[in-house]
């Protein structure tokens, strides 16, 4: 089931990287961000409505050790999405999607250092395929 939502996440990305270059390109990349996160926070609070899979009582429960975290990635997300919208600003769709997957590159290296997870021959050939896959696309 994780690969179906893998690629419709994959395609709602493609889908937000083109509509941001059609219509967007020309408003402030920390505009976009700021409206986007609103946007989001509204869909994510309707979801919770409809599915109730939120349960806002644990975030009371949480302690600094347990939101700490949170409180990073929510900032790192937000800093990684500024950065997204401002290279869809100003680059072509294709190339600053292609590099911006680069990422996989990133987490394959911070996994194998933080999560000692194993990094093999089939990882290394793969991410090399990807550098010149993002390079090609962007040249």
């Amino acid at each position: 089931m994780w690969y179906v939502f893998a690629l419709i996440s994959g395609f709602l990305a493609a889908v937000l990287a083109v509509l941001v270059r059609l219509h967007l390109k020309h408003l402030n990349p920390f505009f976009i961000t700021f409206l986007f996160s609103i946007i989001t926070a509204v869909i994510l609070v309707l979801i919770d409505l409809i599915t109730h899979k939120i349960n806002c009582h644990l975030i009371t429960t949480l302690s600094f050790k347990e939101f700490l975290p949170l409180l990073i990635a929510g900032s790192v997300n937000g800093l990684a999405f500024t950065a997204y919208m401002a290279a869809l600003s100003c680059g072509k769709t294709g190339a600053v999607v292609a590099v911006d997957r680069l990422g996989i590159l990133f987490v394959i290296i911070l996994s194998f250092i933080f999560l000692h997870e194993s990094l093999t021959l089939q990882a290394l050939f793969g991410s090399a395929l990807m550098i010149l896959g993002a390079v090609l696309l962007s040249i």
